[in-house]
C-alpha cells in the first residue's frame, strides 16, 4: 500500500526525474517514439546514420537498450568488431546488475520508483527472451571474426540464461497467482486477444528454437557432435514441424549417411522487425472505486510472412521453414509480466486519487499543481523493448557439393545475390534479412 507520505515523496522524485529527464528519456516520451527515424533509416539501408545517432543515447536509463539497438544494426551492417564492442558492454552491464545482491539501496530505490513514479522509472536490463538473443548475435560476432571458441563461450552462456530463466519464471509464476484478479479482467480485454493467441503457441517465453538451432551449428561446426545433437533436439522440441532441424539432427547422430564429399550450407531468413508496443486504458474495479489504468500492449497487425524462396546454382532447392516466432516471444513475455504491472499501476493511481481528494478538501493550490504533476508522469505505460530483433526466423539445410557457386534468395519479388563457397564437411552459413521492400544477406564460413 502506497502511503499518502510515500506519495510526497514520489512528488519530489518526480521533480527530480523532470530535471534529469535527458537521463531518463523514456518517462517523458516513449522508447517506440524515439527508435522511429533510427528504425527509418536501418530499414532504408542507412547503417552510418543509424549507427552515428544510436552512440549518443548510451548515457541513460535506457542504456542496454541502446546498445543492443547499436550492436545489431552494427552487425546487420557487416561491422562486427564495433557489434562486438557494443554488444560487450550491455552484456557487462547486464552481468553487474545481476551480481548485485538481490536487495541493495541503489536496487531498492530504482523498484521503489517505479511503484512511486512510473515503470520507465526502472533502468532497462532487458527481458529474459532479449538476454538469450544477445549472446547469441554475440556468438554470430566471434564466428564471423574467425573465433569459433569466443563463440561457443557465448553460446553457453544463452543456454546458461535459458536455464536460470525456467527456475526463475516458475517462482514468478506461483508468486503470480496470488494475485490474479485484476490481471483477469485486462486479459479478458480486446486489446490482449493478439497476445492471448500469439502467447498459447509457445511453451514458454524464455526459451527459442532459434537459439538452441544456431548453437548446434556452431557445435557440429566445432566437432562436438553430442553437444549439437543435444541443442538441435530441444530445437526440434520447440518447432517440431521443422524438416530442416531434424536433417541436422539426422546429420550429427548418423541417423542418415552423409557424403563426405558434401558439405552443408544452411540459409537463416530473419523477416522483418519486431511490432513496438502500444498502450491503452481501461477500468478496473478496485477498493478505492473504478480507476483507470493504462497498459502496453501490442496490437494485431498482420505481418503477412512468407518462405524465402531459395536457388543455388541456378536450381530451385526449396523454401525456409519457420524456426521462431519472436513476436511471440515478447507477447507471452509481457501477458506474463502482467500481474507486476497491473498491481503497480493500480498502487499508483490509488494513492494519486487519495491525494487528489486531499489536495481539494484542503483547498492548497500547490498540492493541486503537483498532484496534476504526478499525473501526467504516471500516465504513460513502460514500452521499451529491443525493436531491431526479427519478427520471425526460418531456415533451410541441404547438403551440397563443395565449390564456389552462386546462390540466389527470393521473397516477395525482392531477390539478394550472393556467392558462397561451400567446402566438404563443413558448414556455410547464410543469413539473410528482410526491411521494407529489400533484402540483406551476410555469408559466414564456419
Amino acid at each position: 500500500m502506497v502511503t499518502l507520505g510515500r506519495f510526497k515523496t514520489g512528488l519530489l522524485v518526480a521533480a527530480m526525474l523532470m530535471l534529469n529527464a535527458c537521463s531518463t528519456s523514456s518517462l517523458f516520451t516513449s522508447y517506440p517514439s524515439q527508435i522511429k527515424p533510427i528504425k527509418a533509416q536501418i530499414e532504408n539501408g542507412d547503417f552510418t546514420k543509424a549507427e552515428k545517432k544510436l552512440s549518443g543515447k548510451t548515457d541513460s536509463t535506457d542504456k542496454i537498450l541502446y546498445l543492443m539497438e547499436q550492436g545489431r544494426v552494427s552487425q546487420l551492417a557487416g561491422n562486427y568488431e564495433t557489434s562486438q564492442k557494443e554488444y560487450g558492454k550491455a552484456i557487462d552491464a547486464i552481468r553487474a546488475h545481476d551480481d548485485k545482491a538481490l536487495y541493495t539501496v541503489s536496487g531498492g530505490a530504482a523498484q521503489a520508483n517505479a511503484v512511486l513514479i512510473n515503470d520507465n522509472a526502472i533502468p532497462y536490463y532487458g527481458s529474459p527472451y532479449e538476454i538469450t538473443l544477445l549472446h547469441q548475435y554475440q556468438a554470430l560476432n566471434f564466428a564471423a571474426l574467425g573465433d569459433l571458441e569466443g563463440a561457443l563461450v557465448e553460446v553457453r552462456r544463452a543456454s546458461a540464461e535459458q536455464k536460470t530463466q525456467k527456475v526463475s519464471h516458475e517462482s514468478e509464476l506461483n508468486t503470480a497467482k496470488k494475485s490474479k484478479a485484476n490481471v483477469n479482467d485486462v486479459l479478458s480485454d480486446q486489446h490482449f486477444a493478439k497476445m492471448r493467441k500469439e502467447a498459447a503457441t509457445l511453451q514458454s517465453s524464455f526459451q527459442n528454437a532459434y537459439t538452441f538451432y544456431f548453437s548446434g551449428l556452431l557445435y557440429e561446426a566445432a566437432g562436438l557432435k553430442n553437444d549439437a545433437s543435444i541443442d538441435y533436439k530441444k530445437a526440434l522440441a520447440l518447432a517440431p514441424n521443422n524438416e530442416y532441424i531434424q536433417h541436422n539432427l539426422n546429420r550429427v547422430d548418423g541417423t542418415t549417411s552423409k557424403d563426405p564429399a558434401k558439405g552443408q550450407i544452411v540459409v537463416i531468413f530473419e523477416e522483418g522487425f519486431i511490432p513496438a508496443k502500444e498502450e491503452f486504458s481501461i477500468p478496473l474495479p478496485t477498493g478505492a472505486g473504478l480507476i483507470k489504468v493504462t497498459l502496453p500492449f501490442y496490437k494485431d497487425k498482420k505481418q503477412n510472412t512468407a518462405p524465402l524462396s531459395i536457388t543455388l546454382n541456378n536450381n530451385p532447392i526449396g523454401k525456409t521453414q519457420t524456426l521462431s516466432n519472436i513476436q511471440a516471444l515478447a507477447s507471452k513475455t509481457l501477458s506474463d509480466n502482467l500481474t507486476g504491472i497491473v498491481a503497480r499501476e493500480v498502487a499508483r493511481q490509488v494513492t494519486r486519487i487519495a491525494a487528489e481528494h486531499s489536495a481539494k478538501n484542503k483547498d492548497n493550490i500547490a498540492l493541486v499543481f503537483a498532484t496534476n504533476l504526478y499525473a501526467i508522469i504516471t500516465a504513460n505505460a513502460d514500452l521499451r523493448s529491443w525493436l531491431t530483433l526479427p519478427h520471425e526466423v526460418q531456415v533451410l539445410s541441404i547438403d551440397a557439393l563443395p565449390g564456389s557457386q552462386p546462390l540466389t534468395v527470393n521473397y516477395k519479388g525482392n531477390s539478394a545475390n550472393n556467392t558462397v563457397d561451400i567446402s566438404s564437411g563443413k558448414t556455410t552459413l547464410v543469413i539473410v534479412q528482410s526491411m521494407n521492400n529489400h533484402l540483406i544477406s551476410h555469408v559466414y564460413n564456419l
